[in-house]
């Protein structure tokens, strides 16, 4: 398995803290495994889908979001947890699409929250799937803190690179063949605050020579805000559970 140079440097960056400080602590060692899986399944008559291979299927369907019929990974990691309190999380995952990812996470290395590196699928529960899979997500690789106890209020702060490193864009065949700058790094610099059930996430992002292969520039910066409210149950109905996400922003990803 090789790392890429940001993974291998994120990880460098989070584990070399805390040598120091653990060296001589008492070590419990667990092992944890998980994973995901969907699948799904669409039949029409009419054969009337307007983009049967695309990210867009479901629109036809009355679903909202973008989200793919299928989807999987598979992750493995290893959890040591020190008698002072401290613990450090090592994990491998692999997706259907055969792309790896390693992550880092140490608390106790911090006076609060947990200090993190690598790919950690960082902000997922601001995903909404409706404008953009690769603008407004942040499933790039980074380095962050999550949980910073700051009085009542839980603040994550957090960098992650990203490009789309496709080999289906390099096909000859393909409308993006041999246009090299669909593989520049989409920087994104992000703060969530979480306060009770409410959740504010600002993002800033930065991608240089963002054009396409006709000459055709677009926005080069960009900023989202996510505003989250979590609800007890499903919409007041006293069980299940449910969420209310208002998303938007400019530049980047967005019109």
């Amino acid at each position: 398995m090789k790392l890429s140079k940001i993974t291998l440097a994120c990880l460098l960056a989070t584990s070399g803290v805390s040598i120091s400080s653990l060296a001589n602590a008492e070590i419990t060692q667990e092992y944890e495994f998980g994973g995901y899986v969907r699948t799904g399944l669409y039949y029409s008559v009419e054969n009337d889908y307007k983009s049967i291979n695309g990210g867009g299927q479901k629109e036809t369907l009355g679903r909202l979001g973008l989200e793919f019929d299928d989807d999987a990974s598979l992750n493995v990691g290893s959890l040591w947890s020190f008698d002072n309190g401290n613990e450090i999380r090592v994990t491998a995952s692999i997706d259907d699409d055969a792309s790896l990812g390693y992550s880092l996470e140490m608390t106790g290395i911090t006076p609060s929250g947990t200090l993190w590196g690598g790919d950690t699928g960082y902000g997922k529960d601001n995903y909404i799937f409706m404008t953009d899979f690769f603008y407004t997500d942040m499933s790039g690789t980074g380095i962050g803190i999550k949980g910073i106890e700051v009085g009542d209020l839980l603040i994550d702060t957090a960098y992650i690179a990203s490009n789309r490193d496709d080999d289906d864009y390099d096909l000859d065949d393909s409308s993006f063949a041999n246009n090299d700058n669909l593989d520049n790094y989409l920087h994104t610099f992000n703060v969530a605050v979480t306060y009770n059930s409410w959740e504010v996430s600002l993002s800033g992002k930065a991608m240089v020579d963002n054009w396409d292969e006709d000459g055709t520039e677009y926005a080069e910066t960009g900023a989202d805000i996510t505003v989250i409210y979590t609800l007890d149950d499903f919409f007041w109905t006293g069980s299940g559970q449910g969420t209310i996400i208002a998303q938007a922003g400019v530049g980047l990803g967005f019109w």
